[in-house]
């Protein structure tokens, strides 16, 4: 049984991916409502903003208003593609927009390429610890055991969970370890605990062990694995086991991607219920001819669709250029990887991307921590193609999306 601390973890940095995807799912949902494009530079535009992102901090600009900067400029930029790209070819077929779409994301790769490189330019800077931990759940002593453990009986320990000396090694270095048929016997990668004394938990080789007999080593195991275990060790100095609930920690820029993501989303949401802007785009995106007769801006809609698709592309960048991630161009294809989260939303559904984008990324996260490393050789690299193999479930039992609308003609 897989541990819950690792299992919470994957689930928290599933959904940090999952952010990143509903922003640029969100971006191709509002500009195909608003104006029936398919917007395929939307990758070139995620990644244009991760990389402003990091030119504008590394000027000295301070991080929080850098990240607005680089969402207001993005956005901006798509904004000038509509106006002279896009507008022209208003009433073209469908087929023609996109077309136009892949020659402008070609021009954008094309300038990143000259202006920053094509060098990965390491993480997106942070005013926090890139690396920190923020912990959800604080660690509990369930109570103690009574089995004593020397240098003997250490091997027997490892005999009994099935490791060799190697494996002891990677067990002294805190290596997720599994046995008794895929039982994980320790709660999490820092459950294995080899002490001093009851109190005091450190390596024992690095404090003398086994030369020193003070050197006792405790192991921390989980409740099920130690009740199997507890006749079976011999008995002898003073050291023992402990049974321990593990803290719960996970990256403190999942956290942030996941709260900032939420944010921008929700302000979204609000200002599309409640402003005039909102109801014009959602009446645009119902029918433009009758909107145009009544005399709402379709024009200035389309503009501003592009202006938010651009924002929360570059806000996407940002976040996902965050530590262990690295910027470069590469990070436009993103937005492929998150095409099938609009497919599977619904095309003409806001809601349905974002829930879409927050599903595939905690499936493609689990997908490659649980079902690659099963399928052996021929898991690598699944999680890439997972997606689409999702979208193509999705289109066989909902052509239209779970949350799209179905279209009715009338004859």
């Amino acid at each position: 049984m897989e541990c819950k601390a690792m299992l919470s973890l994957h689930i928290v940095n599933g959904l940090a991916l999952g952010a990143v995807y509903a922003l640029v799912a969100l971006g191709f949902v509002v500009i195909y409502r608003a104006s029936q494009v398919f917007n395929f530079a939307q990758g070139e535009l995620l990644a244009f903003g991760a990389f402003l992102m990091i030119a504008l901090f590394q000027a000295g600009v301070p991080w929080g208003l850098a990240l607005v900067l680089t969402m207001v400029i993005t956005g901006l930029l798509g904004v000038l593609i509509e106006r002279v790209f896009l507008r022209p070819l208003v009433g073209r077929p469908v087929f023609v927009t996109i077309i136009v779409t892949i020659f402008v994301a070609m021009i954008l790769h094309a300038g990143m390429m000259v202006g920053w490189g094509p060098e990965m330019k390491g993480s997106t800077p942070t005013p926090w610890n890139k690396a920190g931990m923020v912990t959800i759940r604080a660690a509990v002593t369930e109570g103690s055991g009574t089995i004593n453990i020397n240098e003997a009986s250490l091997e027997s320990l490892g005999e009994l969970l099935s490791l060799d000396t190697k494996s002891l090694a990677r067990l002294s270095e805190r290596k997720d370890v599994r046995s008794f048929a895929g039982e994980t016997p320790f709660h999490s990668i820092d459950e294995l605990l080899l002490c001093n004394g009851p109190d005091d938990c450190a390596n024992p080789m690095a404090a003398g062990y086994p030369d020193d007999p003070t050197c006792l080593p405790q192991v921390c195991l989980n409740p099920k694995v130690y009740a199997r275990i507890k006749h079976k060790v011999s008995v002898e100095g003073e050291s023992g086991m402990r049974v321990v609930r593990p803290a719960l920690e996970v990256p403190v820029n999942s956290v942030v991607s996941i709260l900032i993501a939420v944010l921008a989303l929700g302000l979204f949401f609000l200002v599309i219920r409640f402003t005039r802007l909102g109801i014009a785009m959602r009446a645009t995106a119902s029918d433009q001819e009758t909107s145009l007769a009544m005399g709402i801006p379709v024009g200035r809609v389309f503009a501003w669709s592009w202006f938010i698709a651009g924002a929360f592309a570059a806000l996407g960048g940002a976040l996902l250029g965050l530590y262990p991630r690295q910027v470069e161009l590469n990070l436009a294809y993103t937005a492929l990887a998150a095409f099938p989260a609009v497919v599977v939303g619904g095309l003409d559904s806001a809601v349905g991307a974002v829930i879409g984008g927050f599903l595939l990324g905690l499936l493609v996260v689990l997908c490659q921590v649980y079902i690659e490393p099963a399928m052996g050789h021929f898991g690598k690299d699944f999680h890439e193609v997972f997606p689409y193999l999702m979208m193509i479930l999705v289109l066989v039992v909902r052509p239209y999306g779970l949350f799209g609308s179905k279209d009715v003609e009338r004859v």
